[in-house]
This record gives C-alpha cells, sequence and structure tokens, in this order.
C-alpha cells in the first residue's frame, strides 16, 4: 500500500506538477540603421515632433526590418512599422514593432471595462477591428490597460492588446502610450507571450521602457 502512494506521487510530480521553465531575459529593443534614417525623413514632412530610435545598440541584432516609414499620411500623425517573417524562438527579441506620434495629446484613462478609453482613429493603430462575421457588425477592440507608469518622464500608460485575431491586425501586442510637449506618443512591441493573452513580464516592461527612453527628437 505504501509502495502505491509512492507510485501515486512520483506520477503526480511528473504530470503537471512542474513550473514553467524561466523565460530568457527579454533583450534591449535595437532596430536597423534604416528605421532610424527614414525617422529623420519623417522629421522633415511631419507637423508634430518626431521621436526617433537609434541606429543599433548593444543587444543582439534586429530581427525586424522596416516595412513602412509612415502608415499614416496625416502630417500631424506617424506609425512607422517594423516586423519580421521570422520570430525570434526564444521571444527574446520583438517579431513586430510600431513607434509613432500625433500632434493632439492622449487621453490616459481606462473605461469601465479596462481598456484604453480612446477614439479609435486617435489610437495610432492600437485599437484594433477583428475579422468580420457574416450577419455581424464591425467592432473596434481596444488594449487593456495593465498599468499606469511613467514614461520619459511623463504620465503614461501600459497596454495590452488581445490576442490575434481578436486584437486586430496588431494584436498580441505591448505597448506604451504618453503625452509630451503638448503631443501623443506610442511605442508598441509583438512577443509570442501576448499571443496567450498573458500580460507583459517584468523584463518585458523594462525593455518597453528603455527604448520609449532612447528615441530623441529629430529636428526638421
Amino acid at each position: 500500500m505504501r509502495r502505491l502512494g509512492l507510485v501515486a506521487a512520483i506520477l503526480l510530480a511528473g504530470c503537471g506538477g512542474r513550473e514553467e521553465p524561466p523565460a530568457p531575459s527579454t533583450a534591449q529593443v535595437v532596430l536597423p540603421a534604416a528605421a532610424a534614417d527614414a525617422c529623420r525623413g519623417l522629421a522633415q514632412v511631419e507637423t508634430v515632433t518626431v521621436l526617433c530610435p537609434p541606429a543599433g545598440g548593444d543587444g543582439p541584432p534586429p530581427l525586424v526590418r522596416l516595412r513602412h516609414e509612415d502608415l499614416n499620411p496625416d502630417p500631424c500623425t506617424y506609425v512607422m512599422n517594423l516586423e519580421t517573417v521570422d520570430p525570434d524562438p526564444e521571444d527574446r527579441r520583438p517579431s513586430h514593432v510600431l513607434l509613432g506620434g500625433t500632434c493632439e495629446p492622449l487621453p490616459l484613462r481606462a473605461d469601465a471595462t479596462g481598456r484604453w478609453d480612446v477614439d479609435p482613429p486617435a489610437s495610432m493603430r492600437l485599437a484594433g477591428s477583428p475579422p468580420l462575421q457574416p450577419g455581424h457588425a464591425p467592432r473596434v477592440v481596444r488594449p487593456h490597460v495593465v498599468a499606469r507608469v511613467p514614461v520619459r518622464g511623463n504620465d503614461g500608460l501600459l497596454l495590452r492588446a488581445d490576442p490575434f485575431p481578436e486584437g486586430g491586425v496588431n494584436g498580441s501586442h505591448y505597448s506604451l502610450v504618453w503625452n509630451e510637449g503638448g503631443a501623443g506618443y506610442q511605442v508598441s512591441l509583438h512577443y509570442a507571450t501576448g499571443d496567450r493573452g498573458r500580460d507583459p513580464r517584468d523584463d518585458q516592461r523594462d525593455a518597453l521602457l528603455a527604448f520609449a527612453a532612447g528615441l530623441t527628437p529629430a529636428r526638421g
């Protein structure tokens, strides 16, 4: 009888009784030089102050490549888009990066459901639309407010989008939004943990904050 109990204990320990192995620490977010060059070019045509990333950095080489210099034709708003088709198997580097700014300050509040209380056009692609279902009206899904955080010395929000496809084309992203100098800004990263609907880990939050802190105003 005692032997049966010992066998049962061993089986339970080996079937769901173990914790997940610790995730590799998130790497510094590094963008290719082409992104820094394109960002400085945006400063020549945008009316909002453009915040640009440095070219390169101390972390591992970037996975993402510049896909769109600006997804928004309005000279008062810019959204730069960088992606890769080969995600980091260790999930240390983001597979999709957005960064943008807009002339108008952003609302920094949650609605009654805990989601970002923002008008979708003002969200700079962070509010998404799930695939349209036959017989149903289009829907807009705003990201969840995870926490209030200081960003570059300003009040800001840490956001989590619903996983794709519910969260839209930029589902699964972790984002920061803040206001600076009378304008609104965002940086947004896609890690695989976002695909599972999880809040960002502390190291992922730190990577976002460090990425935002490294942006510098470009002069037009």
